[in-house]
């Protein structure tokens, strides 16, 4: 229907069971009112339909950041502001970052064991004629109707991810384009991007792609896109590395808004040549794909 009927939506928001109306987005009142006029009264599946001006509701950004101006002297706990933004960005990251490995695995072992005990309980309450024997095990197998067995330590424990995505954004310390991770999600009220260089699960061929990335965006005239207002371009890096070769395979995605395809061409020839450099090869890039990401259609190239 949106094709047919060349309504530029922005974003639409799946209708709930039961709810017979579905919420569609647009970035100025224009479109909007096009949309209305188009689809009221439009014939669809044999029934007549009404579009009307919804009250929507606050966008979570911009209500936490409303919030946060009408309450500056309580935004942060005594805790947070204690807090740096690189302890910040391992607790968002990597939560058990300050405590000894031993530790990690006994942690890591009782999440485990209490989202077993949650699939038991189930199993329990769906299956009547399983319970006895599920009573029976759980005196075993202390509480639970199965063995589980312990976690088995990693060899490697700095360096291990062999895959990341990274985002683009603001860097809430320095202002400048950041490559990195969130320290925190959008509906908790933050887009802000802090750098990578101290994280320990990130092996330094990979920290090297990203800055390396980092560098092409901050001297590119292309701002990173934004989700508050859909503006700007660059939306994620993964980055993949081998864990035989350590070659590293790296996919940047954009948000293309209205680049002409002779413009992707050239952006897509400037990475090219720009991860040729003597020190893209160097930390192990072996592929650069570039993917678009718009609200009409994915594609890779």
């Amino acid at each position: 229907m949106n094709q047919k009927l060349n309504l530029n939506v922005s974003k639409i928001k799946r209708q709930k069971a039961g709810n017979h109306w579905l919420y569609a987005c647009f970035q100025n009142n224009e479109d909007r009112q096009q949309a209305i006029t188009a689809l009221n009264g439009y014939q669809w599946k044999g029934k007549s339909l009404i579009a009307d001006i919804a009250k929507p509701a606050p966008d979570p950004l911009v209500k936490r950041k409303q919030e946060a101006t009408q309450n500056a002297k309580r935004q942060k706990t005594d805790h947070d502001e204690s807090k740096s933004q690189e302890e910040r960005l391992k607790d968002a990251v990597t939560p058990y970052w300050n405590l000894p490995y031993e530790e990690q695995l006994q942690l890591k072992f009782k999440d485990i064991k209490q989202i077993l005990s949650r699939f038991d309980n189930d199993l329990w309450k769906i299956d009547r004629s399983r319970r006895n024997s599920i009573e029976a095990n759980r005196k075993i197998y202390d509480g639970l109707s199965f063995e589980l067995e312990s976690i088995l330590k990693s060899p490697v424990i700095d360096g291990y991810r062999n895959k990341c995505e990274f985002s683009i954004g603001i860097d809430e310390e320095t202002k400048e384009w950041t490559v990195g991770f969130r320290l925190g999600c959008y509906g908790a009220g933050s887009v802000a991007v802090a750098p990578v260089a101290t994280l320990n699960h990130i092996s330094a061929e990979m920290k090297t792609a990203v800055l390396l990335f980092q560098k092409f965006v901050r001297k590119s005239n292309m701002p990173p896109y934004s989700p508050v207002d859909y503006t700007g371009y660059w939306k994620c890096l993964t980055v993949r590395q081998s864990t035989q070769n350590k070659d590293v395979m790296i996919i940047v995605s954009i948000e293309p808004q209205s680049l002409t395809q002779e413009e992707t061409e050239k952006l897509k020839s400037d990475l090219v040549e720009y991860f040729s450099s003597e020190e893209a090869v160097l930390c192990g890039i072996k592929s650069v794909y570039l993917q678009l990401l718009s609200k009409r259609a994915d594609t890779s190239h």
